[in-house]
Order: C-alpha cells, then structure tokens, then sequence
C-alpha cells in the first residue's frame, strides 16, 4: 500500500491508499449503482407510473443507495464496506440472470459482466493482503506466516485463529 504524508501547520496525519482492487470493485459498484438507478426510474416510468411500478423504483432504489454506501465504506477500509459490495454484487448478478431469462432483456448482460468483476475484485482483495503478509515476513504459508508473527512479537499466540 502507498502511504500519503500530509502536513497542515503543526498537524500531521498519514492514511493509506486502499488497494487497486478495493478501488476497482467500489468504482465498478458506483457505476452499475448510478447507471441502474438511472434505468430503474426511466423505463418503469417511460410506460406509465402504477402501484407495482412505484413499489419497484422504490425497491430498486433502496438496493443501490446499500451499494453505493457499501462502496463508499469498503474505500474507506470499513469491514463490513467488502461484504456490502460483494452481497451487492451478487444480487447483481441473479437480477440479471431473471431479467435475460424471464423477459430475455439481453441489454442486461453488460450489468451482469460488471458485477461479475466486481466480485471477482472484492473477493481478491483479501488474498492478495494475505499473500502480501506472508511476503513481508519470509513465510511458506499461512500457518507458517502466524508462527513468524508471534516469534517476532507482532502478534499474541490468542490473536491467532486456530
């Protein structure tokens, strides 16, 4: 990770940029989020508001303002910001598979393929830091990387899962 250094008079504070991965799965989640939520309100609305349309846009709505701030919280390193994009993602994916195979709207599978991605980046993230540690501290593996870690002193044997 890349460490930014800012300085504002005698004040200074250091944050990390999150990585590529994090970034692209929160900007491909913004994305399908703001495109959808386009979508939703202008084609239920191009054929006339009812009751069930309504119920819809509110629906769909809700969803993508959950996606949005999901992104919003996974950029910022927030735990439970991966688990709103992928859980994001993944209803994704299923309304498009209902939409190309109930009303065989195939201008859906674009949505599909991005949040195809984006799980496939959110879910990266983590073995990618895992692979980054075990880098950093010469291990062979997992098990091997946490026994380096409490012989260093990094970590308490009780922080370890066993």
């Amino acid at each position: 990770m890349t460490t930014l250094t800012h300085t504002h008079g005698t004040n200074s504070s250091t944050r990390r940029r999150p990585p590529a991965t994090v970034i692209g799965a929160s900007a491909l989640t913004a994305l399908i989020a703001a495109v959808g939520a386009y979508g939703a309100i202008y084609f239920t609305g191009k054929e006339g508001w009812d009751a069930a349309g309504a119920t819809f846009v509110a629906t769909y709505e809700f969803i993508t303002i959950a996606g949005l701030v999901s992104a919003v919280a996974f950029l910022r390193g927030h735990a439970l910001g991966r688990v709103g994009v992928i859980v994001y993602g993944i209803w994704m994916t299923y309304f498009t598979v209902f939409k190309i195979t109930a009303i065989q709207e195939w201008e859906a599978l674009p949505f599909g393929a991005i949040a195809f991605t984006t799980l496939f980046l959110a879910t990266k993230t983590v073995e990618r830091q895992v692979a980054t540690v075990i880098r950093k501290l010469g291990a062979r593996n997992r098990a091997h990387a946490g026994a380096i870690a409490v012989a260093r002193h990094l970590v308490e044997p009780s922080d370890l899962e066993t």
